[in-house]
């Protein structure tokens, strides 16, 4: 009976902690994003010699920005960011990055949306292998996509959004198997084969539609799952593995087929000015916007544009063409420095360029001599009191090479004559002056200055023509005063007179 006190003691001061701890709870504050994102962790790493990834927790994107490829990888458990799988829910590529490597995001559960850009070439294996909850890849617009590896795509059971990028041509092993939501694909006109097991127990894939009359399909019950309706043309390798598999076949019966048709382009160079470039796309036999429609893409600034021409109606097929967008012709060659041995030009900046070739005339052809991603450049080891002829273009670098623009106007202009050695200046006569001076190789002729004084204030006094007229007498000069005279030699050109170097300075006073 005495133990009863204690006992409700015990109890009384459970009720109270209950109570309390149900006052702090209801009354604490919600947490705000801004408390949240002061804890944010990201982190940052290198994957490729131009490549670098970088994690942010709190919106679980995995970014990658660069270009090029990506570091080899032997096995999952060398990627980088292995580590911090269970924050990565999406994943973003730079356009410029040509491949997405082997292993990438082996068994990344979390892993729910993947966007890849245009410049993405190949899909490397297990990259996506066992990625349970991606439900969709997103692909950019004319894709350059090519190959799909072994088991790029295996046991990714929730993946339903995957377009089949128009230039696929090898869909590798095992690639999307046990793809349970997998849901309606074509597979176009490029695709050229189909690997064992690649759409093995794709249980929901209801209809798989093979364009290409002689796609390889790996020959196998395996190859393509046996709840799948192939559809094909009559006389296919699809109708074939159909009927060996004892798989349900679907004949394409329309056979408006653009990829088989002559699909051109009104032009297939433009150059820039600041408007979209529209050509008109023309496919004999077919009508715009009832048999196919044209999106256009890249096509404003200077590189490679894209026109997607796609099936409409009762037409089947996808064709994506390309053009090009020149950079415009450079604006104002022109010297900006010269000495006797080196010609410095410069020119107006060309919109959307990525860098610029100079060309020099010699021996009666135009040849490459700098190539810079400034506005102007250095020419050197040039002989003196020569004249020398320039033009110029602007690039633009793509992934397919230089795109060239015209050049620009030729631009004549000329290295400094060596400077002039005066040898004598003699009073020959009342307010006269007799000069004589070493001749200069090279030069068109000198230019005679004068001054009262020896270091500055010299004024032009006479022009003599012929690099052999190594004398002129100077008239009109008042008498006892004292001048200081110096020659330049000069070189002509289109772009005017290249004057050489201060010469030595005489002082002499008229009679």
């Amino acid at each position: 009976m005495k133990k009863k006190p204690i006992k409700i003691c015990f109890a009384v001061l459970a009720i109270v902690s209950v109570v309390i701890a149900a006052v702090l709870l209801i009354g604490k504050p919600e947490r705000s994003d801004k408390d949240f994102e002061a804890k944010a962790t990201s982190y940052v790493g290198s994957c490729g010699e131009n490549i670098r990834w970088s994690l942010n927790t709190v919106t679980g994107i995995l970014s990658f920005e660069g270009k090029g490829k990506f570091k080899a990888y032997d096995s999952p458990d060398d990627i980088p960011w292995r580590a911090y799988e269970k924050y990565i829910n999406e994943a973003k590529f730079d356009n410029g990055i040509t491949e997405i490597a082997p292993f990438l995001f082996y068994r990344f559960k979390h892993l729910s949306s993947v966007d890849i850009p245009r410049s993405v070439q190949s899909i490397g294996e297990e990259a996506f292998y066992g990625c349970t909850s991606l439900i969709s890849v997103n692909f950019e617009e004319n894709s350059s996509l090519k190959t799909i590896g072994n088991s790029a795509f295996a046991y990714c059971r929730s993946l339903k959004a995957f377009k089949m990028p128009t230039r696929v041509v090898s869909i590798g092993n095992n690639s999307f198997l046990c793809c349970y939501d997998l849901s309606d694909m074509v597979l176009g006109y490029s695709v050229k084969s189909v690997g064992e097991g690649a759409f093995s127990s794709c249980s929901n894939l209801k209809k798989l539609r093979i364009v290409n009359y002689d796609c390889n399909i790996f020959d196998d019950g395996e190859t393509i799952y046996r709840n799948i309706i192939i559809e094909g043309f009559g006389s296919s390798t699809a109708k074939d593995y159909a009927d060996k598999y004892l798989r349900k076949f679907s004949v394409i019966r329309d056979m408006n087929n653009i990829n088989d048709m002559k699909v051109r382009l009104e032009y297939n160079e433009a150059v820039y000015d600041g408007k979209k470039k529209k050509p008109e796309v023309i496919v004999k036999g077919l009508k715009k916007n009832r048999d196919y429609t044209v999106n256009y893409s890249n096509n404003l600034e200077p590189g490679i544009a894209f026109v997607t021409v796609s099936a409409a109606g009762s037409t089947l097929g996808e064709v994506t063409l390309d053009f090009r967008i020149k950079p415009q012709r450079p604006k104002s060659l022109r010297l900006r420095a010269a000495s006797k041995n080196s010609l410095t030009l410069t020119w107006n900046e060309v919109h959307g360029a990525s860098g610029y070739q100079l060309y020099q005339y010699v021996n009666k052809k135009w040849k490459k001599v700098a190539e810079t991603s400034l506005t102007d450049t250095k020419i050197k080891n040039l002989k003196s009191a020569r004249e020398y002829t320039f033009k110029v273009r602007a690039f633009v670098e793509t992934d397919s090479g230089k795109i060239y623009g015209k050049f620009s106007s030729a631009c004549s202009c000329a290295t400094r004559p060596e400077k002039v050695k005066l040898t004598s200046v003699v009073n020959r006569g009342v307010g006269r002056l007799t000069l004589s001076w070493e001749r200069v190789s090279g030069a068109d002729g000198y230019i005679v200055y004068t001054s009262f004084k020896q270091k500055s204030g010299y004024k032009e006094a006479k022009v003599i023509k012929g690099s052999s007229n190594t004398k002129c007498v100077l008239t009109g000069l008042r008498s006892n005063k004292k001048y200081f005279v110096t020659v330049k030699s000069f070189k002509n050109s289109e772009n005017g007179k290249t004057l050489s170097a201060d010469g030595n300075v005489k002082s002499k006073s008229p009679m």
